[in-house]
């Protein structure tokens, strides 16, 4: 069975039309099922996002370079992907 895994990042400092780059983490913690452990972070590279105003298409453009460890480790690495609105932007 495929292990699912997981990326979180935060970044402050968005300006529309600016490139910002996001440190992203794996995080490691317990499933539901058993006691809590001490959650551990486990750094997984970075992700390059800019987003253009609501009206663009595309809205904006991602790129990723990304690696994960473990037995299934690897790595995700993707250049100018292209970010579309699915929803109305709340305004």
């Amino acid at each position: 069975m495929k292990q699912l895994i997981w990326l979180i990042g935060q970044q402050t400092g968005f300006e529309i039309g600016e490139q910002i780059t996001i440190n992203m983490s794996m995080v490691k913690g317990y499933p539901r099922s058993v006691a809590p452990i001490s959650i551990e972070k486990i750094d997984a590279g970075t992700m390059q996002l800019t987003l253009f105003g609501s009206d663009e298409n595309p809205a904006g453009i991602m790129s990723a370079d990304l690696s994960y460890p473990g037995a299934e480790g690897g790595s995700w690495i993707r250049n100018d992907i292209p970010i579309s609105l699915i929803s109305i932007p709340r305004r």
